[in-house]
């Protein structure tokens, strides 16, 4: 078995440097406890060690309690090694949690006669001992440590869903087979291409070990995905700039294929795949004398060295260019509302203004990425993502206003309950086109008031799984009513349903009084407090037990790992606080309600982040199974991409999350009450700020 030639292909091929758990600099972080402080992971050590003995002892010698031995000691290696480091220890801590939360799962593994497990023991001593030493990447070693294991285990079912970092997809098409194509492409070099190769010819040996098989899936869509921006250069991008793309993807894969710099390779290659995509963009423009500055602007912006404008710059770019095309995906105005074709005629027309604004300075900002701080260049870009929120502010109310179950093809009319407000609406229009620029002015302020409070407050977080509680608890007696949102109300989740709507009603009565549309009195602030109950509840919902496996199948990430019963101790509390605030807001006080959810939000981020995430992880389609062919998929996925992985860029804070969380649980059993809600108090934290990038992405 030519396995080694494997394992030194693979060792050159997969981006070692740049999967590790980046050791940012995070002394300044409040709160971190010392290193060594870990009880409770030094206790899980030493109990993984005590039972290493004892397996062994019992084994007689066979392979199979060798594996089991050896697994034991490397997980407590990890736990050991990162405790001694401190918080950049986190992400070896969490590896060790999660080799021990899936022993059952080896351990079953290992007692099978399969002849590799001796070989596959020796991987693993041999991992361990470069951990201990401090050499190379630590999820590479432990990938490379447990390989022949995952052969033992085989692939997960092809129906098992998905798994690993969430990022791995085929490439398209072939990567073999576009080699001749690459080639010939100015700027690629001969090395390159040799390196591709390389990595190729190794295919059919890796495809028998499910662990290398993933990464070499990985490395080749990372490949073809960088590949892209010099496939789909379009004509009106210069042979120089073709010629800078080509020696980029060279550099890219030399980098990391022959093992020169891994992290600086991985960077290009993700730069690249973002550069394709701000292309796409810039060539799906419209045509003339603004679109073609824009696209000049990008041919230059590619060329700009990775010092000046990394991965992060051109994702950046794009969500620009993007802003300018979406005013192509707005609707005709015969599918809105007679009462707000007026209102969309005049938005649409400081939408073009605006936009022409940002298309004449976008192109300097795309040549010098500084530039984009330039005030005025910054003017544009506010103006014109003011101008965009004012119609996607409109088409909401639009979406909410209109009556459903009418004819196909029927013009499309406010419901009986908007009509009066539709009207409203309409006045308000005819305001902004007449010349009294204070009454201007106050309509604006007016329509966007209610764009905004209908954007937030009329489809609320969590709205439809409140309504199917309540719907599906109707005359139950109290004892049976035990779903999320009874427990988060006190019982009052019907009540709250219906202040929801009876606040609703009452503001827009209001809105449609008020001569400038922003005097709402007590209505808004009670509504923006039930908003923030609600996104309090929902986002911690699945972490709380909403009856879904979401909890389960993040678990089963790479990036997470936290036993339910120290998350069930993070969360003590947050029930009794959500139930305090739905009380005070039923009573009609809104401010004090107000201060006790921004409490809890803050108290209880690390539940919100656990719920959150278990939600996404449900969406995106990651498997809950953690058997032996699950575990190991997990364990040996290496680590994050970032700007390619699913919260590749926050794996630091979600392995401190989860790792201080498990101790704040231990310190609570022990007593320790201060300890315990300082350590509480630093995870929360490290939450808190994930949780802010979460929600300033949507």
């Amino acid at each position: 078995m030519k396995r080694w030639a494997a394992m030194v292909w693979l060792a050159l091929a997969l981006p070692a440097a740049g999967q590790s758990r980046p050791l940012l600099d995070l002394s300044a972080a409040p709160g971190a406890p010392a290193p060594g402080a870990g009880a409770s992971a030094l206790a899980l050590a030493d109990a993984l060690k005590s039972e290493s003995e004892k397996v062994w002892a019992a084994g007689e010698g066979r392979a199979g309690a060798r594996v089991r031995m050896e697994v034991r000691l490397l997980a407590r290696t990890l736990l050991t090694t990162g405790e001694a480091m401190g918080q950049a220890g986190s992400g070896r801590v969490m590896l060790g949690r999660t080799i021990a939360a899936v022993m059952p799962a080896l351990d079953a593994l290992a007692a099978t006669d399969d002849p590799v497990l001796h070989a596959a023991a020796g991987d693993i001593v041999t991992a361990r001992r470069a951990i201990e030493k401090g050499e190379g990447d630590t999820d590479l070693a432990v990938r490379d440590g447990l390989v022949l294991l995952s052969k033992v285990a085989g692939a997960p079912a092809p129906d098992a869903g998905v798994g690993g970092w969430v990022e791995d997809r085929p490439p398209a098409g072939s990567v073999r087979d576009r080699l001749e194509a690459w080639a010939a492409m100015p700027g690629v070099t001969p090395e390159a291409i040799e390196a591709l190769r390389a990595l190729e010819a190794s295919a059919d040996e890796a495809a028998a070990f499910p662990a290398l098989a993933s990464g070499l899936m990985r490395m080749r869509s990372m490949v073809a995905d960088a590949a892209a921006a010099l496939e789909s250069a379009p004509a009106w991008m210069q042979e120089p700039t073709r010629r800078v793309l080509g020696e980029q993807f060279s550099r890219g894969v030399v980098a990391i294929l022959r093992g020169e710099d891994r992290v600086a390779g991985l960077e290009l290659l993700t730069r690249l795949a973002a550069v394709a995509e701000v292309v796409r963009l810039a060539d799906a423009m419209e045509g003339g004398a603004a679109g073609n500055r824009v696209r000049s602007g990008v041919g230059a912006a590619v060329s700009i060295p990775m010092s000046r404008s990394d991965a992060r710059t051109m994702e950046a770019a794009g969500d620009l260019l993007r802003l300018v095309a979406e005013r192509g995906q707005w609707p005709d105005e015969k599918r809105l509302m007679r009462q707000a074709r007026p209102l969309y005629r005049v938005l649409l027309a400081a939408a073009r203004q605006t936009e022409q604004h940002l298309m004449a300075v976008l192109p300097e900002g795309l040549r010098r990425p500084e530039a984009m701080t330039d005030p005025g260049v910054l003017s544009a870009i506010t103006a014109h993502r003011r101008s965009v929120q004012d119609v996607r502010g409109l088409l909401a109310v639009q979406d909410v206003w209109v009556a459903r179950g009418g004819r196909e093809g029927s013009e499309p009319v406010p419901d009986k309950p908007w009509q009066s407000a539709a009207n409203r609406m309409l006045k308000l229009s005819q305001e902004l086109s007449g010349s009294r620029a204070e009454a201007k002015e106050s309509a604006m302020a007016s329509l966007r008031t209610l764009f905004v409070m209908v954007e937030r407050c009329w489809t609320m977080p969590g709205e439809d799984d409140l309504r199917r509680e309540v719907r599906e608890g109707a005359g139950r007696p109290p004892a049976e009513r035990t779903g999320v949102w009874n427990r988060t109300t006190g019982g009052r989740e019907a009540a709250l349903l219906s202040e929801i709507t009876d606040r609703r009603a009452g503001w827009l009565a209001a809105w449609e009084r008020s001569a400038d549309g922003t005097t709402m009195g007590s209505d808004a602030a009670r509504l923006e407090a039930l908003r923030s109950l609600m996104l309090i509840v929902h986002q911690a919902a699945p972490a709380l037990g909403d009856g879904g496996d979401g909890y389960d199948r993040l678990q089963a990430w790479p990036g997470w790992e936290l036993s339910r019963a120290s998350l069930a101790v993070l969360a003590t509390g947050l029930e009794e606080q959500t139930a305090d605030a739905a009380r005070l807001l039923l009573a009609g006080d809104a401010a004090k309600a107000s201060e006790t959810v921004e409490k809890a939000r803050r108290d209880y981020a690390a539940v919100r982040l656990a719920g959150e995430l278990s939600r996404e992880a449900t969406r995106r389609g990651i498997s809950a199974e953690r058997d032996a062919a699950g575990a190991l998929r997990e364990l040996t996925a290496g680590g994050p991409v970032k700007g390619r992985s699913w919260m590749g860029r926050e794996v630091e804070w979600l392995d401190d999350v989860c790792r201080y969380g498990e101790e704040v649980a231990a310190l609570r059993k022990l007593g320790a009450k201060d300890k315990a809600d300082a350590v509480q108090r630093f995870v929360n934290g490290r939450a808190g700020e994930v949780m802010e990038k979460l929600e300033g992405g949507r």
